[in-house]
C-alpha cells in the first residue's frame, strides 16, 4: 500500500507538471547527445580477445621481438594470361607508383620489384647481389627472370600463382596509422583500372566489418523507425501513439549511446545490434502502457485523463519493472563471456533497458497530457483470431501439448549435441561481395590469408663441466655472435618443421629459416651453417630485413614459422587443426632440445570461438537461476515459477536444436542469443500470469485463461510483432553473423510467443 501510494505521488507529480518534465528530460537528451556522436567503432583484433588470454600476450610479444607489420595482398589476373608480358609488368609496375605514394604504405613486393639474385647472364652471384636488379632492370634476362620468381621460396604463394597466372602485389603498412583511408584509396587506384584485381589482408577485414557496422548503424536506425511508424499505426491508427512510439525510442537511443561514450566503450561487431534490440525493448513497453490505456478508457467511461494515465501507469509498473528486470539480467549474465566486447554490450544494454523503463514511463505520462486523445480510440485487434485459437488449443488440448512439449525436449536433447563454433572470416561476408571474392582469390592462387605462427625456442644448456669451464666460456662468449647463430641443429629444425607444414593440406604459404636454404639450392649453393654466417654478414640490411629478419631472432636464440591458412578450406576445422600441429610438433621435436609454440591471428580466433561455448553455459546457467528466483518473488508461488520457468526454456531449447542438427555454428554474435533471448522471452509470461492472477480472482481458471488471452495477449502479439520485425531488420546487413543473429533471435521469439500462448496456459490449469 506504501508502495502504491509512493509510487502514485511521483507519478502524479510527473502528470501535474509535465511541461517541466518534458522540458528537463529534452536537457538531458541534449547533455548525451553531445556525447553520443562522439561514440566509436572498434573491429581490430584487441576488440576480439578475451580476459586473460596468455597467447594474446605471447603474439604481442611476438610482433614486438620480429618487428611485423600489417600487410594488404592485391591479387592481380591479366585478361591475356600472361603476367609476365610487358603490358602486365607495366601495368603492375604503375600500380606500386601510385600506391607507394600513400603515407601509410611502409613498401611494396611484387614481381615488377622483387630482387633478383641469379637473371643476369654472365654475372656471378655476387654480382647479382651488388647489381640489385629486378625484372625491369635493363641487364636482366626476361626468362631468367621468370623462372627465378616462378621458383624462389619466398616469392611462390606470395607474389605469384603456382599456375603462374595471378600475380600478388604484397603492401606493407606502416604501424601507428589508421588503415581505413589508406585501404580506401588503394581500392580507388583499383577501380580505377578495368582489369581483373581483389584485395585482400587481415587489415581489409577489419577495415570493411567497421564499415558493415557504420553501414548496420545508419540502417538499423533509418529503417526500424520507419517500420516501426508503419506497425504502430496499423495498431491503433492513431499518429500521436506514433510519434509517442518514435520520441521514446530516440531518447531512449541517444541517452544509451552517450552512457557508451562516457564509460569509454566502442562500438564493435557484437554490440552493432544494441539499436535494434533498444528499439524492440522500448516498443515493447510502449504498446503494454497504450494497449492497458486504451482498455482502461472503456474501463472507466468516466474518469479524467490525469485519472486514466495514472491507473495505466500504476497497473504497468509491476509486470514492466519485472519483465526489464529479466530482461537486465539476460544482459548482466554476458559478462560472464570474458569477451570483452560480449561483456561491454551486456553492461550498456543492461543500463539501456533501465533508462528505458524510467523514460518511457515518464515520458508516456508527459506526452498523453501534452495530446488529445479521443475517447473512441480502439486498437486494431489483428491477431484477435489467432488469440482466440491459440486459447482454444490450450484449454482443449491438453495431452497433444504436453506430447509436443516432450517431443521438443527431446529433440533439443539430441540437436544441442551438435552445436559447434566452427567459422571462418571468409564466410562472415555475403557470397558475391567484393571481400569475399577478394578473400578466396587469394586463398586458391596467393597462400591464403590468415597467419599461423609457430615460435620454436632452444634452450640453453647451463650444464658445465668445471674442467672445461673456461673452454665453455670462451665458446659460449663466441657463440653469441650473430654469424655463429646458423648452427646445423637451427637449420636441420627449421627443415624438418617447415617440411612438415609443405605436406599440410590447409597450410599456404610457408615462410621460415629453411626458405632461405631453398633458395640457396637455387642458386647452386650448399644451405650449410657457413654459407648462411657468410650471407648473413654480406647482405645488406634490405635483403636481411627480408630472408633473415622475420624468421630468425638471434637475441632471443628463436625461430619463427609464418603459415598462411587456406581459411575457405569447408573441411578446415579449426580447433582440432591447431590441436592436430601442436601434437604433431611435439612429435617431431620429442627428441630435440627445444620449446615451441603456435600462436598468430588463426589462434587467436580459435581461442575466441572456443569460449564461446564455456562463456555461453556459464552465462545461461547464471540468467536461468536468478530468473527463475526472481519468477519465485514476482509470483510468490514455485508452482508458477516453474510453468513459467519451463515455458520460456523449452523454445529456446528447440531453436539451439535446429542450429546443432543443421550445421549452423555459433559464432561471436549469436553465441548472445540465448541470454538475451531468454531475458527477453520471459516478458510474456511475466505478464501473462500478472493478468491471470488478476482474472482468476473473479472467474474460472478457462474464463480467466479466455480473458487473459483477450486483454494482454493483444499487447503479447503486437510486442512479439514488433520484436520479431525488430530483428528481421538485421537481414539487412551485409555481415553474415548479423544475419543469422536476426534471423535465429527472431526464430526463438515466435517459438517463446507460442509456448505464452498455448504451453503456457495449459500448464496454468494443472490442477
Amino acid at each position: 500500500m506504501q508502495k502504491n501510494n509512493f509510487l502514485s505521488l511521483i507519478f502524479s507529480g510527473v502528470i501535474n507538471h509535465y511541461r517541466l518534465t518534458l522540458l528537463l528530460c529534452l536537457s538531458i537528451f541534449l547533455f548525451f547527445l553531445f556525447f553520443a556522436f562522439r561514440i566509436s567503432i572498434d573491429a581490430s583484433s584487441e576488440s576480439l580477445v578475451y580476459d586473460d588470454n596468455q597467447n594474446y600476450k605471447t603474439y604481442e610479444n611476438i610482433v614486438q621481438n620480429y618487428q611485423g607489420s600489417d600487410f594488404l595482398l592485391l591479387a592481380y589476373t591479366p585478361k591475356s594470361g600472361d603476367v609476365f608480358s610487358k603490358d602486365s609488368i607495366a601495368f603492375i609496375e604503375e600500380l606500386l607508383q601510385k600506391i607507394s605514394k600513400l603515407d601509410a604504405v611502409q613498401s611494396t613486393l611484387s614481381i615488377a620489384n622483387a630482387p633478383l639474385l641469379k637473371s643476369i647472364k654472365d654475372f656471378s652471384l655476387q654480382d647479382n647481389i651488388k647489381a640489385n636488379a629486378n625484372i625491369l632492370s635493363p641487364q636482366i634476362d626476361i626468362n631468367l627472370a621468370k623462372e627465378e620468381i616462378l621458383n624462389n621460396p619466398f616469392f611462390k604463394e606470395n607474389i605469384i600463382s603456382e599456375d603462374s597466372k595471378t600475380a600478388g602485389i604484397v603492401v606493407f603498412l606502416k604501424s601507428g596509422f589508421d588503415y581505413s583511408h589508406t585501404i580506401d584509396e588503394i581500392k580507388k587506384i583499383k577501380n580505377s583500372y578495368k582489369d581483373e584485381m581483389y584485395i585482400g589482408g587481415v587489415p581489409l577485414i577489419v577495415d570493411d566489418i567497421v564499415y558493415y557496422i557504420k553501414s548496420d548503424l545508419l540502417v538499423y536506425t533509418l529503417l526500424l523507425g520507419l517500420i516501426l511508424a508503419v506497425v504502430m499505426w496499423l495498431f491503433f491508427r492513431n499518429l500521436s501513439f506514433v510519434i509517442l512510439s518514435i520520441v521514446v525510442c530516440i531518447f531512449t537511443l541517444v541517452i544509451s549511446s552517450g552512457i557508451f561514450a562516457l564509460l569509454g566503450y566502442k562500438i564493435t561487431i557484437v554490440s552493432s545490434n544494441y539499436i535494434s534490440i533498444l528499439f524492440v525493448v522500448n516498443i515493447s513497453l510502449i504498446i503494454h502502457l497504450i494497449v492497458s490505456y486504451l482498455e482502461n478508457i472503456k474501463k472507466y467511461k468516466n474518469a479524467d485523463k490525469k485519472r486514466l494515465i495514472l491507473i495505466t501507469a500504476l497497473q504497468k509498473t509491476t509486470p514492466s519493472f519485472y519483465a526489464i528486470a529479466t530482461t537486465m539480467i539476460g544482459f548482466l549474465g554476458l559478462m560472464f563471456a570474458n569477451i570483452m566486447p560480449i561483456v561491454h554490450l551486456g553492461v550498456v544494454m543492461a543500463i539501456g533497458v533501465l533508462v528505458a523503463l524510467i523514460f518511457t514511463f515518464v515520458i508516456f505520462m508527459s506526452f498523453m497530457m501534452l495530446v488529445r486523445i479521443p475517447r473512441e480510440v480502439e486498437f486494431v485487434s489483428l491477431g484477435l483470431r489467432i488469440l482466440e485459437f491459440s486459447s482454444n488449443i490450450a484449454i482443449n488440448n491438453k495431452l497433444r501439448i504436453y506430447f509436443v512439449a516432450f517431443l521438443c525436449v527431446v529433440f533439443s536433447v539430441y540437436g544441442i549435441r551438435y552445436l559447434s563454433v566452427e567459422n571462418s572470416f571468409i564466410n562472415y561476408f555475403k557470397s558475391g561481395s567484393e571481400i569475399k571474392e577478394g578473400l578466396l582469390v587469394i586463398d586458391e592462387n596467393l597462400g591464403g590469408t590468415i597467419p599461423l605462427e609457430v615460435i620454436v625456442k632452444f634452450a640453453t644448456n647451463e650444464t658445465k663441466d668445471s674442467i672445461n669451464d673456461e673452454f665453455e666460456s670462451e665458446f659460449e662468449e663466441l657463440a653469441k655472435e650473430d654469424k655463429y647463430f646458423f648452427s646445423e641443429e637451427k637449420l636441420r629444425i627449421a627443415k624438418k618443421i617447415h617440411e612438415y607444414f609443405l605436406e599440410n593440406e590447409y597450410a599456404g604459404s610457408i615462410l621460415s629459416l629453411h626458405s632461405v636454404s631453398l633458395l640457396l639450392e637455387e642458386l647452386g649453393l650448399k644451405p650449410d651453417g657457413f654459407t648462411f654466417s657468410f650471407l648473413y654478414d654480406n647482405l645488406d640490411e634490405s635483403l636481411k630485413s627480408q630472408l633473415f629478419y622475420p624468421y630468425a631472432n638471434i637475441q632471443q636464440d628463436e625461430l619463427r614459422f609464418v603459415v598462411r591458412i587456406l581459411d575457405s578450406s569447408s573441411s578446415l576445422k579449426r580447433d582440432e587443426f591447431i590441436k592436430q600441429v601442436k601434437l604433431e610438433l611435439a612429435n617431431i621435436l620429442e627428441s630435440e632440445n627445444v620449446s615451441f609454440e603456435v600462436n598468430g591471428l588463426m589462434v587467436l580466433y580459435n581461442d575466441l570461438l572456443q569460449s564461446l561455448i564455456s562463456s555461453q553455459v556459464d552465462t545461461l546457467l547464471f540468467v536461468m537461476l536468478i530468473i527463475f528466483v526472481l519468477f519465485v518473488l514476482v509470483f510468490r508461488s514455485f508452482k508458477l515459477a516453474i510453468i513459467a520457468f519451463v515455458a520460456n526454456m523449452i523454445p529456446l531449447c528447440v531453436v539451439f536444436g535446429i542450429l546443432g542438427i543443421s550445421g549452423i555454428s555459433l559464432d561471436i554474435m549469436t553465441a548472445t542469443i540465448a541470454a538475451i533471448s531468454l531475458g527477453m522471452g520471459v516478458d510474456h509470461a511475466i505478464h501473462y500470469i500478472h493478468r491471470y492472477k488478476e482474472e482468476i480472482k473473479t472467474n474460472s481458471k478457462e474464463t480467466a485463461i479466455r480473458s487473459s488471452h483477450k486483454s494482454i495477449g493483444n499487447a503479447m502479439y503486437y510486442t512479439a510483432v514488433v520484436i520479431i520485425i525488430g530483428f528481421l531488420t538485421m537481414t539487412s546487413s551485409s555481415f553474415v553473423p548479423t544475419i543469422y543473429f536476426g534471423i535465429i533471435t527472431s526464430a526463438v521469439m515466435i517459438l517463446m510467443l507460442i509456448s505464452s500462448l498455448i504451453l503456457l496456459p495449459r500448464m496454468l490449469l494443472i490442477k
